[in-house]
């Protein structure tokens, strides 16, 4: 960022902070990461039993508090984060804002975004579609969704040892437009479907 840098201190572990280019402390030579988030913000973390990790603007002022299992980038204004669940490794994930109010509650197993308004979300070994309010778009009761191409995305039903992998389409607002029916290969953009 120009007219900060970023500063180390100490023998491993360094701690770090932010500095301008002439040499006024920003936020304390203190964390264990600093990285740019969005255009003007930092991301750092304190390590402890994993880290946790805050939001900090360039005056050196907290605006998300140094509390999340991680966040992720900023994307039109929210974030994905998590905070640890009851085992190691077991993480619930909700969406933020760049000022570190709650869009979601960290409520999930698993998000990610879909596009501006969606989010694919993981509950109990299945996903769905939420949106931004913590709707319930499309229900939590798919094996897996992809990535938009085109306005679509596929999903598979939830599938157990003895049944197949069925395939459908959703649009770009959640729904359901082919049902998971299919066999689907995506060639060349040519949507062959078959019957399982």
């Amino acid at each position: 960022c120009p007219g900060y840098v970023k500063a180390g201190l100490g023998e491993y572990p360094t701690k770090y902070g932010l500095l301008t280019t002439q040499g006024e402390v920003v936020t304390g030579v203190k964390f264990d990461k600093v990285e740019l988030w969005g255009d003007n913000m930092l991301r750092v973390a304190i390590a402890g039993n994993g880290y946790r990790y805050g939001v900090y603007n360039l005056n050196g002022e907290e605006l998300v508090p140094v509390k999340y299992s991680s966040i992720g980038e900023l994307y039109n204004g929210v974030a994905v984060v998590s905070v640890p669940g009851t085992y190691i490794g077991d993480n619930y994930y909700g969406v933020i804002d760049s000022a570190g109010n709650v869009i979601v509650e960290c409520k999930y197993h698993g998000l990610e975004f879909l596009s501006a308004g969606l989010l694919k979300a993981k509950q109990n070994n299945a996903w769905g579609v939420i949106d931004l309010n913590g709707n319930e778009v499309l229900p939590m009761e798919y094996y897996s969704i992809g990535k938009f191409v085109d306005g679509l995305a596929v999903v598979a039903t939830a599938r157990d040892a003895y049944t197949p992998d069925k395939y459908g389409y959703m649009n770009d607002k959640g729904e359901l437009l082919i049902p998971c029916e299919y066999e689907i290969v995506n060639l060349s953009g040519i949507l062959l479907l078959t019957y399982l």
